[in-house]
């Protein structure tokens, strides 16, 4: 009978014979029983292989996804020394006729003054972070400008022709209202409120208005909005209206869109690179070993992988720093898929998950785990035990992967791919963990 074992920090390398494709971690050893003979009990042993000996980089690639695709918008004053971002927004028009009842009377006035009002962005509190207070300005932008093309550089930047801001990261007109946020820790659910007088409310409720810019001054950090938590909230009186009579307008945007300065910088050769802005990927081919250590010392024979039950397999990634503003700020999921033509590059088209299987979400989905890269994170370990073990049965033990970070798959709901990126070293390591069988003791 076969023992399975529970695996923890505590968990370690037992001796790891004189292999050359096994390193040995610095945990003391926690394998149980001794040498491999007739009668013994099952034994449990990990290994740790060095990149050498199993896996190969097939490259890097990003640019599969911008701006658009995101969920929320960014704004930044040099976070890390660095990193520039605004939000441009356009707004849906202001409602053309007004509807209230008067004396017990339904009325429609397409005449109303409007009056103050203020333009509320909910904060994601997590991916919100300053070194002190910072100042958001909002501006009107002071020339017309593509939500499909834009960016730092261009307003327009279409087949048609490019049309550059008159200043970088977006022209500003006129100053319509300014907040500021405290440096530290904010709730959940807080919210940026800029307070507008009712002429500023006039002047962008008018035909042609060409849309709002949000910047920040101050200190360094940055600010990041909620998907769809951008609003105008004001109030219309109707000219035939008594007046008392004060109806709510709220206005949403019909597009919205952050640029960033400079573009997020190249890493050195050989870096694992996934997520960010870009939604970067890198393909790996893993080599499983066919045979493992049979005892401690390494005096007895080796074992076949086939033959041993894989309690942990596990890619273990060590993080790098990523430069100029675009480390993560919070967790990022990092999901392994496999591909199946790993020669198409960038084109490689992706295959299943083979993060392990943690459970099911409310559509009966799988919810993959082992993959959330916290940024304070000295180690990451991405197990994918089933993944290998059902390889090794069918007598397979080389494979190529994508390293990435697939949020909405790896979760089993929708979330949005992260701004910053995570990067790891070029030399990851695979942990395995595994129990020998027992063999019968003789007659």
């Amino acid at each position: 009978m076969r023992r399975r074992f529970s695996l923890g920090r505590a968990l370690a390398c037992a001796t790891l014979l004189s292999l050359p494709a096994v390193a040995c971690t610095d945990d003391p050893p926690t394998a149980t029983g001794g040498e491999v003979f007739p009668g013994s009990l099952p034994s449990t042993f990990q290994v740790v292989l060095p990149a050498d000996s199993f896996f190969q980089q097939l490259g890097s690639f990003t640019g599969y996804s911008g701006p658009a695709d995101a969920d929320y918008q960014l704004v930044a004053n040099r976070f890390d020394g660095s990193l520039q971002a605004n939000t441009l927004v356009t707004l849906a028009a202001f409602p053309a006729s007004f509807s209230y009842t008067q004396g017990g009377t339904a009325r429609t006035d397409t005449l109303a003054t409007l009056g103050r009002g203020a333009l509320v962005a909910r904060l994601d509190s997590v991916a919100s972070t300053s070194a002190g207070p910072m100042e958001l300005q909002l501006w009107e932008v002071g020339q017309a400008w593509d939500p499909a093309t834009v960016s730092w550089t261009f307003a327009v930047d279409t087949t048609g022709g490019q049309v550059r801001w008159t200043q970088p990261g977006g022209s500003r007109a006129v100053l319509l209202s300014s907040a500021t946020l405290t440096t530290g820790a904010r709730a959940a659910g807080d919210s940026v409120v800029f307070a507008l007088d009712s002429l500023s409310v006039q002047r962008i409720a008018r035909a042609g208005f060409p849309g709002l810019l949000i910047t920040a001054s101050g200190a360094q950090g940055r600010v990041q909005l909620q998907a769809g938590g951008i609003q105008l909230r004001t109030g219309a009186h109707p000219r035939s209206a008594s007046p008392d009579t004060v109806l709510a307008v709220n206005v949403s945007p019909t597009a919205a869109r952050f640029v960033f300065d400079p573009d997020q910088p190249s890493p050195a050769a050989g870096i694992l690179q996934a997520g960010g802005i870009g939604s970067a990927r890198t393909l790996l081919r893993v080599q499983l070993p066919g045979t493992l250590p049979g005892c401690q010392s390494g005096a007895c024979a080796r074992v076949s992988t086939r033959d041993v039950t894989l309690n942990e397999v596990s890619l273990l990634l060590t993080p790098t720093a990523v430069p100029g503003g675009f480390r993560p700020v919070a967790p990022v999921p990092i999901a392994l898929r496999r591909v199946a033509e790993p020669e198409l590059g960038r084109r490689a088209p992706l295959g299943d998950v083979v993060n392990e299987i943690i459970g099911l979400d409310l559509n009966r989905r799988p919810v993959y785990g082992g993959g959330r890269f916290v940024p304070a994170d000295s180690v990451l370990a991405v197990p994918l035990t089933s993944f290998a073990s059902n390889l090794v049965a069918s007598d397979t033990t080389r494979f190529s992967l994508a390293l990435l970070s697939d949020p909405g798959t790896l979760f089993g709901v929708p979330r949005s791919l992260s701004f910053g990126a995570a990067w790891f070293t070029a030399a990851p390591r695979l942990r395995i963990v595994y129990t020998l069988p027992a063999r019968p003791a003789l007659p």
